[in-house]
């Protein structure tokens, strides 16, 4: 079981409601927020390479980051690249849509403080 402190977390959310929640709330547990990314380019080609180096233990990962419908599709092209760049950092689903690949899955609507404290283990 780690400490708070120790925990280490990538917000991956295009909805400034979403992400602000769930700093918010990441930070009341005592967990460190290492950075909020909006946008898919910005996550695949900047933040994820970065994951293992910036210390991460887990991204909170939203399926959609594009407006409109996608079906998820940038979902499942991040948890990839996290698979291969940053094996030891765990997924937290965070999303309206399914999220089978990740290694937790918890819906937008499910994201309380207790539902954290149990997807990280603190």
């Amino acid at each position: 079981m780690k400490k708070p402190s120790e925990i280490r977390v990538v917000i991956i959310e295009d909805s400034t409601r979403w992400q602000e929640a769930a700093k918010i709330i990441l930070e009341e547990l005592g967990v460190t927020v290492v950075a909020i990314v909006a946008d898919f380019l910005t996550a695949t080609q900047d933040t994820i390479p970065k994951l293992e180096q910036l210390g991460v233990s887990y991204v909170l990962l939203d399926a959609n980051l594009t407006e409109g419908e996608n079906g998820g599709y940038e979902g499942e092209e991040m948890e990839e690249q996290i698979r291969k760049q940053a094996k030891a950092v765990k997924i937290i689903g965070f999303s309206m849509l399914d999220q089978a690949y990740a290694d937790i899955e918890m819906g937008k609507p499910g994201l309380t403080k207790e539902a954290l404290k149990r997807a990280m283990g603190i």
